[in-house]
């Protein structure tokens, strides 16, 4: 799966063991994995340990 710089993307990070929804930016020589939280910090990783595992479509969210 790929994406485009800026989408929010489900990843797999290998050393972590773990998969996390963040928004995905290409830098010079590493991925930042961006959270909506703005006061969570980004996560900087290894380009070979990001697996991308799909892309983030939408939310049904009910009204009222």
């Amino acid at each position: 799966t790929t994406a485009a710089d800026g989408e929010k993307v489900a990843v797999w990070l290998q050393d972590r063991g773990e998969v996390t929804l963040k928004r995905l930016y290409r830098e010079k020589d590493r991925i930042r994995l961006q959270p909506a939280n703005s006061s969570m910090p980004p996560i900087y990783a290894d380009p070979d340990n990001v697996s991308i595992q799909g892309r983030f479509i939408s939310s049904i969210r009910p009204i009222g």
